[in-house]
């Protein structure tokens, strides 16, 4: 459902229509709607639900903030099992968002692979997030994409440390 002009009002029937038939779908891109934080709040609802096995979802370029990532990492958090792949390249999430999503990480039982933060506005200070994050559960997380962010020199550091 990529570039389609899905918008909050569509997160609530796509919510709607994940929680009564949630076992069957395995990768949702919504890249490229405005969903917004509060699209992001509907999906989050679908999330948590024992039954979804969403493994890969995209989020690129939904203009999602620190709020949106408030609600996904609880969502993380309640459901860690399945979600393999996440991107929210693109989105305006800073150091704080990473910090919500980090403590998603750290949870023994995320399943969490890959994220993609390309052009996150992400700074010394969530690579610093990420860094201990992957410290505390370095089991399952194998590529995390921070290009085009303001880390500088920061990111040939931290990854060493894997």
């Amino acid at each position: 459902m990529e570039k389609c002009g899905i918008t909050e009002a569509g997160c609530v029937y796509l919510s709607k229509a994940l929680r009564s038939n949630p076992s069957h779908l395995r990768a949702l891109d919504l890249s490229k709607n405005n969903i917004g934080d509060s699209g992001m709040k509907h999906l989050c609802i679908s999330l948590v639900k024992i039954q979804c096995v969403l493994e890969t979802l995209n989020l690129e370029n939904c203009r999602v903030t620190e709020a949106g990532c408030v609600y996904l990492s609880k969502a993380l958090r309640l459901n860690p099992s399945h979600l393999r792949v996440l991107d929210l390249s693109w989105n305006n999430i800073g150091d704080s968002g990473v910090k919500y999503l980090c403590t998603s990480l750290m949870n023994i039982q995320c399943a969490l692979e890959t994220l993609r933060l390309s052009k996150c506005k992400v700074t010394h200070e969530g690579v610093t997030a990420l860094t201990e994050a992957l410290k505390s559960n370095p089991s399952h997380l194998k590529e995390v994409d921070l290009l085009e962010n303001d880390t500088g020199q920061v990111i040939k550091k931290q990854c060493s440390l894997r």
